[in-house]
This record gives structure tokens, sequence and C-alpha cells, in this order.
């Protein structure tokens, strides 16, 4: 994982433009911090065969990008090939202080679609509405994108993990390991061991 990540994204993002003011805005948007985002957005990818990105705007009007793992998004596609998203299912769970003072894990659901976010609460098997919001308030006023705003990044057409592909041969190697080990804790006697370039022989 750690190759493959450092093999696509290893180096900063180089903006190459003509204009200096389109520079200038591209390079704030992707500063050093988003660069480590698309690594940990590329780490998710190969780990669970697609990630996901999420661009949203915080309260100071900031452009912002989101990463969520593959377990934490339902896509609910609109084609079987998976190339157009009709919307997502974000789970999730938060820790937090109840009204007697104890730690209680609250389980929220967001559905998200291009006339915003639907807010739930996972409670007894069914969902308890909490609201809804516009993807971008300013000033008290709502907009939503054109598009939906949930990116997939996929490590392959099939959205398969690398683990898929090569836990057999993991599985093996650990098993010829576990059995030598194994071999030389039961019988050393019958172990040889040879040393090369020891003392000099």
């Amino acid at each position: 994982v750690d190759q493959k990540t450092n093999y696509v994204l290893g180096k900063p993002i180089t903006i190459a433009t003509e204009k200096d003011e389109y520079l200038k805005s591209l390079n704030g948007v992707f500063s050093k911090k988003v660069h480590r985002q698309l690594r940990v957005l590329a780490r998710y990818a190969i780990d669970g065969g697609i990630a996901w990105l999420y661009p949203y705007y915080n309260e100071q009007s900031e452009f912002k990008l989101a990463v969520y793992a593959a377990y934490e998004i339902c896509p609910i596609w609109k084609d079987k090939a998976h190339t157009e998203l009709e919307s997502g299912m974000r789970y999730y769970s938060e820790n937090i202080i109840n009204n007697k003072g104890e730690l209680q894990t609250i389980h929220r659901v967001e559905h998200i679609t291009k006339s915003g976010i639907d807010y739930y609460i996972y409670q007894g098997g069914t969902l308890v509405p909490e609201g809804h919001s516009d993807h971008i308030v300013h000033d008290e006023q709502g907009f939503n994108w054109t598009k939906l705003p949930l990116i997939p990044f996929k490590y392959n057409s099939d959205e398969i993990p690398l683990i898929r592909g090569v836990k057999s041969l993991q599985d093996a190697l650990n098993q010829v390991l576990s059995d030598f080990q194994n071999n030389m804790e039961e019988d050393p006697r019958t172990t040889i061991l040879v040393l090369k370039n020891y003392d000099g022989t």
C-alpha cells in the first residue's frame, strides 16, 4: 500500500498555467494539506477498492475537501457500470456525553443528494430524521452543487481492493514461516543452522 501510494503521490502536485491569477487560486486550493489528504484518499482506495472525496465550504466560507473510506459511504448508482451517482449514504458513529454525564455512542446517517443533505440518527433499527441542510450556506442563504458533490476514486474498474489479489500469497507465506518455526521449536536437534562469515570462517 505504501509503495503504490508513494508511486502515485510521492511528489507534490505541480500546476502549470499561463494565467498567474489562476495559478495563485489553484495553489491556494491544492495546498500541502490537500496533498496529504490525497495520499490518505489513495490509501483508502487501495485498501477498500474505492474512496470518496467530498468538497464543501466551512463556516468561514473556505473551500475544503473531506476524505471518506469505502466503508463509510454506501453509493446509490444510476447505472450498472458505476459511472454516475444517484445519491450516497454516509454512516458513521459519534461518541457524545449525554445529560447524565455518561459516554454514549450515536450512529448517524447522512443522505447526500443534489438538493442537499438529509440527517438521520440510526436508533433501534430505524432512521430518525434530524433535519436537512443545503450543501453551501452563505449569509443564511442555501446553495447546492449542480452535480452530486461525492467524487469516487476507484483503485480499479471493479472496485476490488489490493488485499483480494495478494491475500492468498500472504497466507501461504505466513503458513510456511509458521511451519518452519514450529519445526524449529519441536525438534531443534535435527535443525542445522549455517552461519556464514562468522569469525572469519
